[in-house]
């Protein structure tokens, strides 16, 4: 089975140390909850996975290949994508547009056949591929970002803050989406604001404070334990 592991990562931000020796795995086929405080590391760590942010100290290994060190580019290549925070698409772009600039690498025959598939997961694109990105609604635009990271048919996808500023209902329509995308046996690691929702969609959950994983293990056994989430969203953060 298709594994993300990372061991003993250790993140340095603006010369202050933000992440703590992480040790963890992300599945193919499931979803992975990532959760804590603002501030708690959780987007420097998906920075990280994704080749964005350099490593002071670790590995990230795929499928027991290392990645770590290498661009965000070949990081996408060899099957990881990432869904930035706040729904980012090219406003200037039209929709059809962003999601071939997402593409560039693939074929032309390749290229038309993600669409197609990127499409049918997100239907409502359809009667938008002519609009510029900047004239979207927000969950719109959210879908646009999340297609693009699909382009490539990622085997991991990494999603920071999936609801943010989003309504209840279009969270809950991009929700139904994760879950059959993992279904096809994408593994995905999502960071969310709202506990309930992450932990409601995922088989893993793990608990970030202060740049340190304080909890792992199932999504189950953290909803039973509410005393943790409590304590790490009191607790805060230090980095992003």
């Amino acid at each position: 089975m298709s594994t993300i592991d990372v061991s003993g990562l250790v993140l340095h931000r603006g010369g202050k140390r933000v992440l703590h020796g992480i040790d963890l795995t992300i599945t193919a086929g499931e979803i992975t909850a990532l959760v804590g405080a603002n501030g708690a590391g959780k987007s420097s760590l998906v920075g990280a996975m994704a080749g964005v942010l350099p490593l002071t100290a670790g590995r990230i290994l795929l499928d027991g290949e290392r990645i770590d060190g290498r661009s965000p580019d070949s990081v996408r290549r060899a099957g990881i994508a990432i869904v930035p925070e706040g729904h980012r698409v090219l406003t200037s772009l039209t929709v059809i547009d962003n999601l071939r600039a997402a593409g560039s690498m693939l074929t032309p025959a390749a290229l038309s056949s993600a669409i197609e598939e990127v499409l049918a997961l997100f239907p409502e694109l359809v009667q938008r591929l002519e609009v510029r990105g900047g004239s979207l609604s927000g969950g719109q635009k959210q879908m646009v970002a999340m297609g693009q990271a699909l382009i490539a048919k990622p085997r991991f996808l990494l999603i920071d803050e999936l609801s943010l500023g989003l309504a209840p209902a279009i969270v809950k329509r991009l929700a139904g989406t994760l879950t059959e995308i993992a279904a096809k046996g994408t593994g995905v690691l999502l960071i969310e604001q709202f506990t309930t929702l992450a932990l409601a969609l995922s088989r893993q959950a793990m608990v970030m404070e202060r740049g340190n994983l304080v909890f792992s293990g199932t999504a189950a056994d953290l909803s039973a334990r509410p005393d943790i989430l409590h304590s790490a969203y009191l607790a805060g953060g230090k980095g992003q």
